[in-house]
């Protein structure tokens, strides 16, 4: 082995000189250690990420009797592609709008399935109490005290969050 060069006391001005890297960037995907609960929190926001707009998708052209299913080509199911497409678009650019509230865009979105419910909740119990829709599979008596007692509970919340004033 050759020794090393001997090192000057000055500094080499013939070569640039670059900022030393606070981080190593450059660092594998693979040796990026996270927490387990922050992996699967982030596996799951990907899950919902695909999910919910296709969802979405199949339940708005099911409702209007249009074409859906990823097993169709596009020029079979236009509509289910074109809206699936642009769910994802436009949660993408929601996302990524520099400075939008995205826990108060949260929040409100929550609060308007809340508000939704109740017509939710209402819809579901006259359909599963037709006896010629459901057949024998129609609720109990005790079922439906439950359920039309809930749901007089989650209108009578709503009633309140809605037009309630400030408790303070």
């Amino acid at each position: 082995m050759s020794p090393a060069p001997p090192r000057s006391s000055s500094p080499d001005t013939t070569t640039s000189r670059t900022a030393p890297k606070p981080h190593n960037l450059s660092v594998p995907c693979r040796q990026i250690r996270l927490h387990p609960l922050l992996r699967r929190l982030f596996n799951a926001s990907l899950f919902a990420a695909s999910i919910l707009p296709i969802s979405t998708a199949y339940a708005v052209c099911e409702g209007l009797g249009l074409e859906s299913g990823l097993d169709k080509k596009f020029s079979e199911a236009p509509f289910f592609y074109w809206l699936y497409t642009g769910l994802i678009v436009a949660g993408a650019g929601v996302i990524l709008w520099p400075n939008l509230p995205l826990v108060k865009i949260t929040i409100l979105s929550q609060v308007v399935n809340g508000a939704v419910l109740p017509f939710v909740l209402i819809a579901m119990l006259l359909l599963i109490n037709k006896r010629e829709l459901m057949g024998r599979h129609t609720n109990s008596r005790f079922f439906n005290t439950v359920a039309w007692l809930t749901t007089i509970i989650m209108i009578v919340l709503t009633i309140m969050l809605l037009f309630g004033g400030n408790a303070s």
